[in-house]
């Protein structure tokens, strides 16, 4: 695990700030609870390797902290920032440029930029009674793949995901 900070963040203390991504992190996958305290040792416990890089400057936000998560299956990349001085937005998954709210229940969608996708993805949510509380969108042309950050109200059950997982 990476946790870059750059910008004004990175002129402050950090450690709360890392004991939250690791809590956050961890409480994915381990079944026992995981809170800013614990979360730390737990890492160490299990082996995680986290490393803290600081940078005073970056080019698009005041502050911007993003997370790299590396393991055998790959790197996953997570950025985010404070828009104004309280609305979080996730501003990078990937190599994808985005502005997403991290609220609730997010869908996480990749796919070929093809016409259809969203109407697909929305009137499947739709048949369901799963309510969109908001979309957010981003695209690389380079390769031709998408993405879709979908913030759902309540949660998407099974099968509904399992059919949004068989949608070309």
């Amino acid at each position: 695990i990476e946790i870059a900070y750059a910008g004004e963040v990175a002129e402050q203390p950090t450690a709360p700030l890392t004991a939250a991504v690791l809590k956050g992190v961890l409480g994915t996958f381990l079944a026992e609870p995981v809170n800013e305290v614990s979360a730390p040792a737990l890492a160490k416990e299990r082996g995680l390797s986290v490393t803290q890089v600081k940078r005073n400057e970056t080019p698009d936000f005041a502050s911007l902290v993003t997370v790299r998560l590396r393991s055998k299956a790959g790197t996953t990349e997570v950025g985010g920032t404070i828009i104004g001085k309280r609305e979080p937005r996730v501003v990078r998954v990937n190599e994808f440029a985005v502005e997403a709210a991290p609220q609730g229940t997010v869908l996480v969608m990749v796919n070929q930029d093809k016409p259809g996708v969203i109407g697909n993805v929305g009137r499947t949510l739709g048949e369901a009674q799963v309510n969109i509380a908001q979309f957010a969108l981003a695209r690389d042309a380079r390769t031709g793949r998408a993405l879709a950050l979908v913030n759902i109200d309540g949660t998407a059950g099974p099968e509904t995901l399992d059919r949004l997982r068989k949608l070309p």
